[in-house]
């Protein structure tokens, strides 16, 4: 995936840069003002665009140059700002396929952004005229390597950590990513979203039960309407079922009847 950085700071789009390529993007251009920008969207026709909305030096700013781009081509984008008054907001707002993050942003703010512009952009919306990018728009998987029934999961120092499966007792989205809640009471977090580690790892013990859940049957105590109890030390943690997922989950489990 192609990504078009317009920042004016050369030290704030380097660290940026830096941050993307830690997290696995490789294909990353550099434009400071808002002329270079028109020149590098022409020419290296980004799949998506990270765009400051300062743009000091340049004719117009970041959400005006945001919403010209828009005319010829859509794409995701996410404005970088350093302010978040409700005028900018109400901007960016027009600006369509776009999201908001304030600077400075981390790399986990970072991916789980593009994550999410990524997951909410859809292509084929692009008008009949446009022809279709090559890019499939996906973003790089988070650093998750799975063998069986466990799977090494990146920390810090580049070290990586190794998580069971059957210790696992359930999966949540959470903000900056997913939270993997563990035996005696850890907490792992992973910069990803629900579908993403789904993609770079399925068990048939790990099940979906909720946009924001992901619950290891095997930790499952009790089964209400339209939600399951995990067993928590001398405590039981109830996690919501939509209806979504509750029709084919309720018989995966199997129920004993009286006569």
């Amino acid at each position: 995936m192609k990504i078009l950085l317009v920042e004016d700071e050369l030290l704030i789009a380097n660290d940026i840069k830096s941050q993307l390529e830690s997290l696995g993007y490789v294909d990353i251009h550099l434009a400071h003002n808002s002329k270079d920008a028109l020149v590098a969207f022409e020419e290296i026709i980004p799949d998506f665009i990270i765009m400051d909305i300062g743009l000091k030096g340049s004719k117009e700013d970041g959400i005006a140059l945001a919403e010209r781009l828009s005319e010829d081509r859509i794409f995701p984008l996410i404005f970088l700002s350093s302010y978040s008054d409700q005028q900018t907001l109400d901007r960016t707002k027009n600006v369509p396929n776009s999201t908001y993050l304030v600077k400075p942003c981390s790399a986990r703010q970072l991916f789980v952004s593009i994550d999410l512009a990524l997951e909410n952009f859809i292509p084929e919306e692009l008008p009949i005229d446009q022809e279709k990018p090559n890019s499939d728009y996906q973003s790089p998987r988070c650093p998750l390597f799975a063998v069986e029934d466990h799977f090494f999961m990146k920390g810090s120092r580049n070290s990586y950590t190794k998580v069971i499966v059957r210790d696992i007792q359930w999966v949540e989205s959470v903000r900056g990513g997913i939270e993997i809640n563990y035996a005696d009471n850890q907490k792992l977090m992973l910069t990803a979203s629900l579908n993403s580690f789904i993609q770079q790892f399925s068990h048939p013990d790990l099940i979906r039960i909720h946009r924001s859940y992901i619950i290891n049957k095997r930790k499952v105590v009790n089964i209400k309407e339209k939600s399951f109890e995990i067993q928590l030390n001398k405590k039981c943690k109830t996690l919501p079922c939509s209806s979504t997922y509750w029709k084919t989950l309720n018989q995966t489990f199997l129920k004993l009847k009286s006569d």
